[in-house]
């Protein structure tokens, strides 16, 4: 199994969602890491699971949060590049992570 690992972007907009959920009620950012973890769990067992948005990043959606996590993989680990809203466009998103790569 691969590790997981966040680039810093993705690493910023969660702590910054997490941040958000806390302001509207104690307790729901850890609930918001604690859907992530279990999206994580199923990345790692099965990388491929998620379809592809674009070149090697796929799209990963969380059930409980309006959130999705885009990564990609590589030979060594599963690269989180950003923890995007669903609501954004995902093409959009996608050649932004495009150009940041």
């Amino acid at each position: 199994m691969k590790f997981v690992v966040f680039s810093r972007e993705a690493d910023a907009e969660l702590t910054t969602a997490a941040d958000d959920y806390d302001a509207k009620r104690l307790g729901l950012g850890r609930e918001l890491h604690d859907e992530i973890a279990v999206v994580l769990r199923h990345v790692q067992s099965f990388p491929a699971i998620a379809p592809v948005l674009r070149g090697n990043i796929r799209r990963a959606v969380l059930h409980r949060f309006p959130f999705c996590l885009l990564y990609r993989e590589t030979e060594r680990v599963i690269e989180i590049l950003s923890v995007a809203p669903t609501r954004a466009d995902p093409a959009a998103v996608a050649t932004a992570l495009t150009k940041r790569m």
